[in-house]
């Protein structure tokens, strides 16, 4: 009777530590992204002999995170992050994606889908830099 009741008692628990290992690596994971996806960035740019593909990849990384700005801050808390250097923004990155890349009349047109990174994007509200947790950018009253 007793050797009956410890198995019970252990199958129980068994039980219900897979049913919280399947709740946090499945359920968990899916309702709470770890990026902020920016899509639709569209960058148009004159396909000439001093064309650069990496200045319109960095100018689609600068407008992804103005958009990812608008949507997650104040204006009063945007001008202690909105000089954030590039190299700054593309440690927040996670992901890129380019599609519908075209060149038609001597344009480069194409489309951006940018994904930031979650947790580097809260290290933006604490720090100066992503990199730096010295001093704090968010206002005393947060």
């Amino acid at each position: 009777m007793f050797l009956k009741k410890n198995f019970l008692k252990l199958s129980s628990y068994i039980v219900f530590t897979i049913f919280v290992i399947f709740n946090i690596c499945f359920i968990h994971t899916n309702t709470f992204g770890k990026i902020f996806k920016i899509q639709d960035i569209e960058i148009e740019e004159p396909f000439n002999s001093n064309f650069n593909k990496e200045k319109v990849i960095n100018r689609a990384f600068d407008e992804a995170f103005d958009i990812l700005l608008n949507s997650l801050i104040t204006s009063n808390d945007k001008n202690k992050i909105k000089n954030t250097p590039l190299k700054d923004i593309k440690y927040l990155i996670d992901s890129f994606t380019i599609t519908n890349e075209q060149f038609l009349n001597k344009n480069y047109q194409a489309n951006f889908e940018v994904n930031f990174d979650k947790p580097k994007i809260c290290l933006l509200y604490t720090s100066p830099s992503p990199r730096d947790v010295e001093e704090s950018r968010m206002p005393s009253s947060a």
